[in-house]
Order: structure tokens, then C-alpha cells, then sequence
């Protein structure tokens, strides 16, 4: 498809993203409604503007790569916190059993290193994804107080 005849791609307003995610949700499930929102307003410009559903993927603009990419961690770091709250009360429910519990302790302690790194990879990407935002609108769509989370 020749791309020099689309017309320009726009960033998705920043108050428009702002109403997208439930106000009751956490600060991290916003960020990721939020980029999902980015997402989806992202392939209807493109479907827009190009008629076609093929090649949106690679003229998304850079905040919309960004926010993939944030939502791409989440898909690997919200499973791996449900699977560690499990664990912790299969440990503590083990415990108060008095049963032998060597290899769920392990597998807890495995799965918080591979959380952590994720984790830092999520702020990253986060970080990543304001920034762009800010320069793509000069406007952050919410308030990222997520970045100051431990």
C-alpha cells in the first residue's frame, strides 16, 4: 500500500483517553484501559485513513508503539502476580497445616525474581509510554503517579 497518499495519522485526544477507563479502577489497570483505548483508536485512524485493515501495525505512531508494548508486559505480569497471590495463600494455608512446603516456597521465591524483572520492564514501558504521550499531544492523558510505585 502506498502510504505517501494516507493522510496523516493523529494521536487520540488526550481528554477523549482520559473517559475511557472506569474511574474505579486502580492506577495500573487505568494505565493499561488507557492503552488499550490508545490502541483501538490507533487501528480505527488507520482503517480511516488507509481503508484497509493490513500495515496499521507498522504506521502506528511512536506512543501507540509504546503503549503496545505496555500492554504486551501486563499479558506477562498480571498472570505472574495472580499466580504469586495464589501461591502465598497455598504457602500460608500449608503452613497452618503443618505440612512440608519446600517446593512451594521455591517456586514462590522463583516467581518474584521473574516479577521483579517484569516489573521494572512494566515502569520502564511506562515511562516510555508518558514520555511519548507528552511529546505526541504535549498533554499526558492521566496522571501517571504509577511511576512512583515500588
Amino acid at each position: 500500500m502506498d502510504t505517501a497518499r494516507l493522510r496523516p495519522r493523529t494521536a487520540a485526544p488526550a481528554a477523549w483517553l482520559a473517559a475511557q477507563p472506569h474511574p474505579a479502577l486502580d492506577r495500573r489497570r487505568r494505565l493499561i484501559e488507557t492503552c488499550r483505548a490508545e490502541l483501538a483508536w490507533a487501528r480505527a485512524d488507520w482503517l480511516e485513513a488507509a481503508g484497509a485493515a493490513e500495515g496499521w501495525p507498522e504506521a502506528c505512531l511512536p506512543h501507540e508503539q509504546a503503549a503496545a508494548r505496555l500492554v504486551e508486559l501486563w499479558g506477562h505480569l498480571h498472570p505472574l502476580e495472580d499466580r504469586l497471590r495464589q501461591g502465598v495463600a497455598r504457602l500460608r494455608a500449608r503452613r497452618r497445616a503443618g505440612w512440608p512446603s519446600p517446593s512451594t516456597l521455591a517456586d514462590l521465591q522463583r516467581q518474584r525474581r521473574a516479577r521483579r524483572t517484569l516489573w521494572r520492564a512494566f515502569l520502564a514501558a511506562a515511562r516510555d509510554y508518558r514520555d511519548r504521550r507528552a511529546d505526541a499531544e504535549g498533554v499526558i492523558p492521566i496522571t501517571y503517579t504509577l511511576l512512583t510505585m515500588a
